[in-house]
């Protein structure tokens, strides 16, 4: 497996879930201006462009310039405000981060949001673990344009070769392509497997665990990982999985669940 010294990772989708934040911004500007509100699932297939094109892409088509930048003046008082109010890191990627910043790897992030907005996130889910936060900025070409990912490798000194960008959209995909380095596609963000697959991902990881050199080398641990993660996706359980080795063999697996918020316990099970 090859190894990297740089994970670069995409924000929305990949590292952050800010859907739901994003399509109330978008559904605010919707209704303030008289437009027809946009379902969840259409957000979802409009975002990965920047800011200004999903406003964009939810507006009726049509409308004269001056009514785009009014609906996007809106989203943007909105969404400043209400950025964080749904906002959550989607399960998992703070143990992956950990664990790839244990063995030393340096970890970046840049993005189509803007510049402000990235910064903000990072610092409010993710203090201190990102070397290098870029979003989009005045003279810099938006993804899939090269530039902030070259941006990022001359500022850490590093080759094509070392790095890695990590994203979960087609645009994701042709950003590491023009860059020039290998491209991890995620399937837990706001494309399917199937779709990133068909738009020229060759890797595609199903959980945070499947990207390289997060600690899946010993099954033990990968193990131990998938039954937290399946306990955290059963919407009862917590971020905490174990299993019991007898002999070299799993005998034993389970992960902590909590009711109500309030009560945590123990759940398992021996084979």
């Amino acid at each position: 497996m090859k190894e990297y010294k740089a994970y670069i990772f995409d924000l929305d989708g990949t590292l952050l879930d800010t859907l739901e934040d994003l399509a109330d911004a978008v559904n605010y500007a919707m209704r303030k201006n008289g437009f027809p509100e946009r379902s969840l699932s259409e957000v979802r297939s409009f975002v990965g462009d920047g800011m200004r094109l999903l406003v964009k892409r939810s507006s009726p088509e049509g409308i004269e310039d001056a009514a785009l930048e009014q609906a996007f003046a809106d989203f943007r008082d909105y969404y400043s405000v209400h950025y964080m109010d749904k906002t959550k890191p989607y399960p998992g990627i703070e143990a992956m981060l950990r664990a790839l910043k244990a063995q030393g790897k340096r970890l970046c992030v840049i993005s189509n949001k803007v510049d402000y907005a990235v910064k903000l996130l990072m610092d409010q889910f993710f203090p201190g673990f990102f070397e290098t936060v870029l979003g989009e900025r005045e003279g810099i070409g938006r993804k899939p344009a090269p530039d902030s990912l070259l941006a990022v490798m001359e500022e850490l000194g590093l080759s094509k070769e070392e790095c890695v960008y990590i994203g979960d959209s087609d645009t994701d995909i042709l950003t590491a392509k023009n860059a020039g380095i290998d491209p991890i596609s995620v399937s837990w963000g706001f494309r399917t497997e199937d779709f990133l697959k068909s738009h020229g991902a060759e890797k595609v990881a199903l959980s945070p665990w499947d990207i390289p050199e997060t600690g899946a080398k010993d099954p033990y641990m990968a193990e131990a990982i998938k039954e937290a993660l399946e306990g955290i996706a059963s919407k009862h359980g917590g971020p905490f999985g174990c299993i019991i080795v007898k002999d070299g063999k799993i005998v034993g697996r389970g992960h902590n669940m909590v009711f109500a918020n309030t009560d945590s316990t123990a759940h398992g099970e021996i084979t």
